[in-house]
């Protein structure tokens, strides 16, 4: 029997860095976003938006996530 992890992380997802939910990296609701070289995938418009306004409180390590 293969040893398969108990989570894994699907290719063709993102986790939105403000409200951390899965976002489909092909369609993602909210669009994209991309800063300082990298592109990052949206739930929301809102989520999208708050995140342009302020990366570095989203993209800070100790950043849990708010509910959008």
């Amino acid at each position: 029997m293969p040893n398969i992890p108990f989570f894994s992380h699907h290719p063709d997802v993102e986790i939105d860095p403000v409200c951390k939910m899965e976002v489909s990296v092909e369609d993602p609701p909210g669009g994209k976003h991309r800063h300082e070289g990298t592109t990052y995938y949206f739930c929301g418009v809102g989520c999208r938006n708050v995140f342009a306004e302020n990366p570095a409180k989203y993209l800070d390590p100790n950043f849990e996530g708010e509910p959008m």
